[in-house]
């Protein structure tokens, strides 16, 4: 039997409670942490950060704070990449971001999906479930405040 890990990876439904991916993204939420607080003149030590948060990192990375992601390792970004302040990446999947691409301040990039069911004529959420799907942006700029959703 799969763990919710192996489910997870695979993008498979998973349990989002599990005490694995739990510990996965409390580590992520560390770097993350760690990297919103360093000051601009810190550049050699927020790069280290993002290659170690990441996945996979091009040329000159740069990320202003206050960045968020879920694991961090599934983000996957080209050369040049620069992520203005207040972003969000929900990296349950894979998330490519081509070379040169910029997000503009509040981009929200969501690869998470909790699946619902209509219920007596409400939506309600099926037990602690989670579903990914894959996010590819090659665009050169993502503007203010968009959203990139799996809905």
């Amino acid at each position: 039997m799969a763990t919710e890990k192996e489910k997870f990876l695979a993008g498979e439904p998973y349990n989002i409670m599990d005490p694995e991916l739990a510990a996965e993204e409390t580590k992520a939420r560390r770097i993350c942490k760690m990297m919103n607080e360093l000051d601009d003149t810190a550049s050699e030590e927020k790069d280290q950060l993002i290659r170690q948060l990441f996945g996979s990192v091009g040329k000159s990375p740069w990320v202003q704070p206050n960045f968020r992601c879920d694991f961090g390792y599934n983000i996957h970004v080209g050369d040049y990449f620069m992520c203005n302040y207040d972003n969000v990446i929900l990296d349950i999947a894979p998330v490519t971001i081509g070379n040169h691409c910029m997000l503009a301040p509040h981009v929200q990039i969501y690869a998470a999906y909790h699946p619902w069911t209509p219920a007596n004529g409400k939506l309600h959420w099926i037990g602690k479930t989670g579903h990914a799907w894959r996010r590819r942006l090659g665009w050169r700029w993502l503007c203010d405040s968009a959203g990139c959703y799996p809905w």
